[in-house]
């Protein structure tokens, strides 16, 4: 959508569809009458936060639909120069049923530590790589004889006989190394001296990339209940990864899908903007004073870089899902198109740009095209008073290619390494170098495309280089 004031100036049909409004109810309401009364507050402060040019990440709220229906969205709000003064260019992604999945999720939380307080036997959750207790119930404290505050960052083996360690380590690490649990009939030491016979089974798991081993020391007349009921929330901690992977791929593919929809549908607007600006350039030509004249002209040099703007964010919305089939492509032969593109450059600015023996790669020969053709573009592009000096080469490195451009221009400020990556961040004004400041965003999400990563290591004045990865893997099955 595109709103001005309270006011929807522009709204897709992926926005009717959502609200349950059609497109001339949507204009003609308040657009405050989406949002329910205690949300209000919320969205004032991030549109005059907008308005007023700051930065605003991208936050939660809900919207009540046409039919009563109360949804969340995930909403994404930018500040557009529009009608002369600023307007706000939003994106709503329907997360209805990401949030659903989080409540049950928080349900399983809660009924799996209901399990643990409520379960005849004793559960500690332990880390993997230590061995020692990062949690426990109170039936561990009735078992071991031992306060549960005391309990927390013991290691496992200070629960068995001293002279038993280094048996029950050992079979700890086998379990971690396999990812398999165990179960063993083990001794069991309570604090007052006295020792216990327990069935302790372990079961190792990942959650949140750290590895955890939860041991249950029960009654074998209660294993198969005890059991069940692990293993349900077992599942229950898998599925909320399951559900969560699953929600952030379907997010990225519709705010790809919107990012798509929302520039195509503003093109028309902008190129009447436009047209009207330069009919008004040639019919006042000479009958308005300097300062008006002037006006126009930002006017219409505003509306172009809008228009380079907007043709940028479909082209980098088509990169997931236009790109071409991997095959097996020649980075030397690529080179060579490459330096073919940019010879009007190269000639115009003096540059010399040598590369070593380049690899063949797994990859969407186009892409790798533009990815090359944009960063040796900005070593041309951002160069000093000297001709600039770009070299290309590529290094094995285990299972990937290390790539590297390497120039001799202005170089960067290590505190903008990040920003440079993201979308319509620029260092520089547009009189001192021309462009949108999507280029490397398009190198970051071609590369990532490609399964390799991509950053910078430059300092002012001193040049730069730019390191991105591609797998050798793909090429090897090939």
């Amino acid at each position: 959508y595109v709103m001005e004031g309270r006011r929807f100036h522009l709204v897709n049909p992926q926005f009717q569809k959502l609200t349950g409004y059609s497109e001339e109810e949507l204009l003609e309401m308040d657009a405050w009458g989406l949002l329910p009364p205690e949300d209000r507050e919320v969205e004032r402060e991030n549109a005059s936060r907008v308005l007023r040019g700051e930065p605003a990440a991208p936050y939660e709220h809900r919207v009540v639909t046409k039919q009563g229906e109360t949804r969340w969205v995930m909403e994404n709000v930018v500040s557009i120069p529009y009608n002369g003064g600023r307007a706000a260019l939003g994106n709503l992604v329907d997360i209805t049923d990401r949030k659903r999945a989080e409540q049950r999720v928080r349900e399983c939380e809660e009924r799996y530590r209901r399990l643990m307080e409520l379960a005849n036997d004793a559960v500690l959750i332990l880390d993997a790589e230590t061995g020692a207790v990062l949690d426990c119930n109170r039936k561990t404290e009735d078992l071991l004889g031992i306060p549960v505050h005391d309990v927390m960052g013991m290691h496992h083996t200070q629960l068995h006989p001293q002279e038993e360690a280094e048996q029950y380590q050992k079979l700890f690490q086998a379990s971690v190394q396999s990812g398999k649990g165990t179960t063993t009939n083990s001794v069991i030491c309570r604090r007052d001296g006295r020792r216990l016979w327990a069935d302790v089974t372990t079961s190792v798991h990942d959650v949140g990339g750290r590895k955890i081993v939860q041991a249950v020391l029960r009654d074998v007349t209660e294993r198969k209940n005890a059991e069940e009921e692990l293993r349900r929330a077992n599942e229950c901690l898998e599925q909320r990864v399951a559900e969560r992977t699953r929600e952030l791929q379907r997010s990225n593919e519709e705010l790809e899908r919107f990012a798509y929809v929302a520039s195509h549908d503003l093109q028309e607007p902008l190129r009447a903007v436009a047209s009207y600006v330069q009919l008004l350039e040639r019919r006042c030509k000479g009958k308005l004073d300097a300062e008006a004249e002037d006006f126009i002209t930002l006017a219409r040099e505003a509306a172009e870089r809008m228009r380079k703007m907007i043709n940028d964010l479909l082209a980098y919305s088509r990169l997931g899902t236009e790109g071409r089939v991997f095959k097996p492509t020649r980075c030397s032969v690529v080179m060579d198109y490459v330096l073919v593109n940019l010879r009007a450059a190269i000639q115009e600015s003096g540059a010399v740009i040598t590369y070593d023996a380049l690899p063949t790669v797994m990859g969407d020969a186009f892409q790798l095209a533009q990815l090359l053709q944009n960063l040796l573009g900005n070593a041309i592009k951002f160069r000093r008073d000297e001709p600039p000096r770009v070299h290309v080469s590529a290094e094995r490195r285990g299972d990937e290619w290390v790539f590297a451009v390497r120039d001799n221009g202005i170089g960067i400020d290590p505190e903008f390494f990040d920003r440079i990556f993201v979308i319509f961040q620029r260092l520089h004004t547009r009189e001192e170098y021309p462009g949108t400041g999507i280029g490397l965003a398009v190198c970051k999400k071609i590369v990532e495309r490609h399964g390799g990563r991509i950053w910078v290591d430059a300092a002012p004045g001193n040049g730069s280089v730019f390191y991105f990865t591609l797998p050798v893997k793909g090429i090897e099955q090939s």
